[in-house]
């Protein structure tokens, strides 16, 4: 019985991550530092990602499996249930996230498929604007503008459904940030409201998420999800969906 897969990075979730190091153990909900002791038999295996992020292995005994997935610079993952058929036809794709500095976020912009209908915007963007402490603009970092500072970038500008769009900045204390999802595609009759656009920010190991404010339709073309003032993340509680950029 074989199995094939994928490491890849989990904010892009395109990029491949070669060297990644996958343990796979018969059986559900191994614990982490047994997982690392695994030698290859029938029933254990310790795998390398190539140069593409890819791995495969035979002669695995088909049923439940725990996996482990490593790599420098990046968050371990553990999944207590991985399964592999007996037909051999098993993929697995496993997606890992950097490790971030304390003083780092991430923030992620998703939302849907073209399958989804033709409401469904197909190019959402993501905005964030610092300001100083006198309320200065800093920088708006957006799809013209995809670097703010050497620390502070958007890694892309999807224009083609889904995302993600991501970024990354170092956080400053001093300073107050505004984060907002423009609907680039409006003008083309759809609407925030039915991309399902979620956004989400990782702060070290803490992960926030935001949806779109329930039962509005989403005609507006601008959606301030939450700012940053003094290192605390702050919500958008009302008036969230505007005309006009925040």
């Amino acid at each position: 019985v074989g199995v094939a897969g994928r490491v890849i990075d989990g904010q892009t979730e395109s990029l491949a991550i070669a060297g990644a190091d996958i343990y796979l153990m018969k059986g559900r909900s191994h614990p982490e530092s047994l997982l690392r002791r695994v030698r290859d038999t029938t029933t254990t295996r310790r795998l390398t990602a190539d140069a593409l992020g890819q791995f495969s292995a035979s002669g695995l005994e088909p049923g439940s499996y725990s996996a482990l997935v490593t790599k420098a610079g990046y968050l371990d993952q553990t999944q207590g249930s991985v399964f592999i058929a007996a037909d051999g036809s098993s993929s697995l794709t496993f997606s890992l996230l950097r490790v971030l500095a304390a003083d780092q976020a991430a923030i992620t912009l998703r939302w849907g498929a073209a399958s989804d209908g033709a409401l469904v915007s197909s190019d959402l963007d993501s905005h964030l604007k610092k300001f100083d402490s006198a309320g200065t603009l800093l920088y708006e970092i957006d799809y013209r503008n995809r670097r703010g500072s050497a620390e502070d970038s958007l890694d892309r500008d999807d224009i083609n459904y889904q995302g993600p769009e991501t970024i990354t900045l170092a956080m400053d204390s001093t300073a107050r940030y505004v984060y907002f999802v423009h609907n680039y595609a409006a003008g083309g009759g759809s609407l925030l409201g039915p991309s399902r656009a979620t956004v989400s920010i990782r702060v070290g190991l803490t992960l926030r998420e935001f949806s779109l404010p329930p039962g509005e339709a989403g005609a507006q073309r601008y959606w301030k999800v939450f700012e940053i003032v003094g290192g605390a993340i702050v919500p958008c509680a009302s008036g969230c969906l505007v005309d006009a950029a925040p």
